[in-house]
């Protein structure tokens, strides 16, 4: 099994045609239904410790957002890294949104090819994430 976290659907796609045929391929998915802007700085607080990591910061990079990897690099105060974070780089590693938002970037992770998604809620205004799990189960 091929076990992603925290890329985007391109990433993704990319990761899961390098495994042999019928290996499974899970991607851990934060996802956020309408979150609040609790929600969104949970979100930017998880993202910002990964920033600098390596592996992580590569994919980030990737994904376009270079110039935050160097400052997790350089030494940049993780609070000042967390306020740097954008929406755009929430919404590109990441389920947010509305329903029909959430269900849409959740079946362009299986459209690219990864097998199994797990849902890794955002808890922040929405206790135990209960209701972007109750929306996405309604998506099945």
């Amino acid at each position: 099994r091929l076990v992603l976290n925290l890329v985007t659907v391109a990433q993704a796609e990319v990761q899961a045609g390098l495994v042999p045929d019928g290996m499974p391929v899970t991607a851990w998915v934060v996802a956020a239904l309408e979150p609040s802007p609790e929600g969104l700085d949970q979100m930017r607080r998880q993202v910002a410790m990964y920033l600098g990591a390596p592996g992580y910061g590569e994919m980030f990079e990737q994904a376009g957002f270079g110039q935050l990897v160097q400052r997790a690099r350089s030494g940049d105060a993780h609070s000042a890294l967390v306020e740097s974070v954008p929406n755009e780089l929430l919404e590109a590693v990441a389920a947010v949104g509305s329903r029909d938002d959430v269900a849409r970037r959740l079946g362009d992770y299986r459209g690219a090819g990864v097998t199994q998604v797990a849902v890794v809620p955002v808890t922040a205004g929405d206790p135990a994430g209960s209701r972007t799990l109750r929306a996405v189960a309604g998506m099945a």
